[in-house]
């Protein structure tokens, strides 16, 4: 059955996130030989209206928090035989709201290992080696002192290649890539929060293809296959006679397989776009699958450096741990000025539906069917005192206005459901430094 606090892992892909168009600024770095190394860090002090994304029956806990981080970058300079790009970062919250289930969340909340290898970057064959780890700790949702902290960890490589004499006119690239992604749930907290059922290990082969046909214009074709299996099966009540609910464990491995092809590129000088569109089955293992179109689409239009405006769709069938899948249909905007040099303006505001599949692993889930329209934006303004600070103050809201109730009623009068829908705003000023 999923219970109340079961929802970190169901909602943990609506958290609000600050999503601006202001572009940090970098500095010069640190030279060391063939090496640049950009220090950098951050502080933000924010107040959160809505915490623990409590539902829209219920006051939620507020809180005004602080984050500071630091990290670091570094690349090589001269990529003839052997080109590096690595990062690394890590970042600490604190709430300033007494109580156990804050003072709990007082804790490192992001970390991350990024790194890319290339070998002979700049050959027609070219071998590159990828590292992709991510932490994060997130509140769990009511007043408890859990939380769910995450560990998303991908290593891979790809094959390109790229036939011609000149590395940088190479007009015509086909790429291989391999990546294995391993998603745990570390801490006692998993099993009291029954966030372990989202464990799971993929395997994901992509083959691209791309044909630059026009000087800033390309021709795409890409074409994926994923071997997805859960560590943990899910428990999902089943109503019987007189009333009495029973769990059924169910199978939601996958192996998803798509094709998509498309253009990305200048349509005049000042407007460019990305149009792709393909066809996606996620072939589950027991059950209904999602077969449908994929599709995403971009306008942007840019006067440089002065403007930036972007309209946007997205179309996609993704695995969940709730069910078998859930389609997402994401609609966004985003505006951006950029004047006197150092200032900059602009917002974004997007609209996602997500839609979930009525089974998992070929079992019903009882009662009504779940989408979760969500509706989301912010604006913000920057300053650049340097070329290596940045100043922001942004303000985002985000909107679940979902009508679904997970659990089962445990009586006439529904007790026992627990409704998704929430509110929540986050004001944030930030000072960064990127050396």
């Amino acid at each position: 059955m999923i219970t109340r606090v079961q929802r970190p892992l169901f909602r943990a892909a609506l958290l609000v996130v600050s999503a601006t168009g202001l572009a940090h600024a970098e500095g010069p770095g640190i030279r060391a030989g063939d090496l640049v190394i950009h220090p950098d860090a951050f502080v933000q002090g924010a107040f959160d209206n809505n915490v623990f994304f409590d539902d829209t029956g219920e006051e939620p806990e507020s809180s005004s928090l602080m984050r500071a981080g630091v990290g670091v970058g570094l690349e090589n300079r001269s990529p003839n035989k052997l080109s590096l790009q690595a990062g690394a970062g890590l970042s600490y919250r604190h709430y300033f709201e007494s109580g156990e289930e804050f003072s709990a969340r007082n804790t490192i909340d992001r970390a991350n290992l990024n790194a890319t290898v290339g070998f002979l970057p700049r050959s027609p064959i070219t071998v590159e080696v990828h590292e992709d780890g991510n932490f994060r700790d997130n509140p769990a949702f009511d007043d408890t002192e859990f939380g769910f902290r995450m560990l998303d960890n991908s290593l891979g490589v790809d094959l390109r290649f790229r036939p011609g004499d000149n590395p940088d006119s190479r007009p015509f690239e086909l790429r291989l890539g391999y990546r294995w992604q391993s998603v745990n749930f570390i801490g006692d907290d998993a099993e009291e929060l029954n966030t372990s059922v989202g464990e799971k290990d993929a395997h994901h082969l992509r083959f691209l293809t791309s044909w630059r046909f026009l000087p800033k214009t390309a021709l795409l074709a890409e074409v994926g296959w994923t071997s997805l299996s859960y560590d943990k099966q899910l428990d999902v009540a089943v109503a019987g006679a007189g009333g009495q609910t029973s769990s059924v464990r169910t199978n939601r491995d996958a192996q998803p397989f798509f094709v998509l092809a498309g253009v990305k590129g200048l349509v005049t000088r000042h407007i460019s776009t990305t149009l792709k569109a393909g066809y996606k089955n996620t072939f589950n293992a027991e059950g209904t699958s999602f077969s449908n179109l994929i599709a995403t689409a971009e306008l942007t239009y840019a006067i440089e450096p002065a403007l930036r405006a972007s309209l946007g769709y997205n179309r996609d069938g993704r695995d969940t741990a709730f069910a078998n899948f859930y389609t997402l249909n994401q609609v966004y905007g985003s505006v951006d000025f950029y004047f006197l040099g150092r200032f900059s303006v602009g917002g974004r505001v997007g609209f996602d539906h997500y839609a979930y599949s009525d089974d998992a692993g070929g079992v019903d889930r009882q009662g009504d069917s779940r989408t979760d329209p969500v509706l989301r934006g912010n604006v913000y303004a920057g300053f650049n005192p340097r070329d290596w600070m940045t100043v922001k103050l942004d303000v985002a809201s985000q909107q679940n206005m979902s009508e679904f109730e997970s659990g089962v009623a445990i009586n006439a009068e529904g007790d026992g459901l627990d409704p998704v829908a929430y509110s929540r705003q986050l004001v944030m000023l930030e000072l960064q430094v990127n050396y």
